[in-house]
This record gives structure tokens, C-alpha cells and sequence, in this order.
């Protein structure tokens, strides 16, 4: 929930700020890249991991529906 919440956080900052569609798309890929690496990184058990929603799979699916 916490990158969904960041992710809507930027999407809505950037729509305020009007940045255009393409960049925000940039900064959520670099999002969605940042939370795969600490997947892939962190040990298993890591809180920060945890808070990600534990499991990397569910993000490579994610990017993988988005892209």
C-alpha cells in the first residue's frame, strides 16, 4: 500500500505542478524500479522489504501489465 500511495502522490503532485503525462510515467517506472531492487537486494524478513508488500513477484507482474 505504501507504493501505491507514493505512486498516486507523485501522479497527483505532477498533475497539480502540470508535468507533462510522460514524465510522470518516467518517475513511476523509476518508482516501480526502486521497489524491485530492493526486492531483489534485501534479504527476506527485511522491514523495509516488508512494507514493499514482500514479494517481488507481485511488482513484476504489476510492471509487467503496465508495460
Amino acid at each position: 500500500m505504501l507504493v501505491l500511495a507514493l505512486g498516486a502522490g507523485i501522479w497527483a503532485l505532477g498533475w497539480v505542478m502540470d508535468i507533462p503525462r510522460q514524465r510522470r510515467l518516467v518517475v513511476l517506472a523509476v518508482l516501480w524500479v526502486g521497489v524491485m531492487l530492493a526486492h531483489l537486494v534485501l534479504p527476506e524478513g527485511h522491514g523495509l522489504r516488508a512494507a514493499l508488500g514482500g514479494d517481488a513477484k507481485v511488482w513484476a507482474v504489476f510492471g509487467g501489465l503496465a508495460g
